[in-house]
């Protein structure tokens, strides 16, 4: 039973992050925090669980990306492998020449901040 509800909820995290994949393509443009005015470019790929977290939890603060995905492009994925040694970690982070591999969403503030 515990199997059956994990893959339940896997499946459904899987079909949310490419139900808005279109959407998030047309709202991902280069853009900077109005509150530190810093360029942060998020990188995620479809079906993260912790990319959908992050998301939301910076559009809940009012906190806006230019988010990549990096299956779309693999110029993307290189450089998150370059901040994660070498590794495709996501989500990954870029303010400025600062990288966040997997931050929270307090560590994406303070790079903000910071910069």
């Amino acid at each position: 039973m515990t199997g059956l509800v994990i893959i339940v909820v896997a499946l459904t995290a899987v079909w949310w992050s490419l139900r808005n994949t279109t959407l998030n393509r047309r709202l991902s443009t280069e853009s900077a925090d109005p509150k530190t005015n810093a360029a942060m470019i998020l990188y995620w790929r479809p079906g993260c669980v912790a990319c959908m977290s992050l998301r939301a939890n910076l559009r809940l603060r009012g906190i806006t990306a230019d988010e990549r995905n990096i299956w779309d492009d693999p110029d993307h994925a290189a450089v998150v492998r370059s901040h994660a040694d070498g590794n495709e970690t996501v989500p990954t982070v870029v303010v400025g020449e600062v990288g966040l591999v997997n931050p929270s969403i307090k560590e994406v503030r303070a790079a903000l901040e910071a910069a």
